[in-house]
C-alpha cells in the first residue's frame, strides 16, 4: 500500500507479509512455530529516477 504525503515530494509505502503456509497453521497448535505478520516500512521519494539524485541527507535526517 501507497500513501503520498502531501507537498512533501516522497511517499509512504509499507506492506504485511505472512510466512507461514495457511496449510501449516493447524499442525502448530501449540503455536511453537508461529511467526506472525512482518511489516516493512519504505520512504520513497517521488520521481527519482537513481540513487544519486535522491536526497540521502533528508533520509539521515528522518
Amino acid at each position: 500500500m501507497d500513501a503520498p504525503i502531501p507537498g512533501s515530494g516522497y511517499t509512504v509505502s509499507w506492506e504485511a507479509t505472512e510466512s507461514l503456509p495457511t496449510q501449516d497453521v493447524g499442525k502448530l497448535v501449540d503455536g511453537s512455530g508461529l511467526g506472525g505478520v512482518e511489516v516493512r516500512f519504505f520512504l520513497v521519494q517521488q520521481h527519482v529516477t537513481s540513487s544519486k539524485t535522491y536526497d540521502w541527507d533528508h533520509l539521515a535526517l528522518l
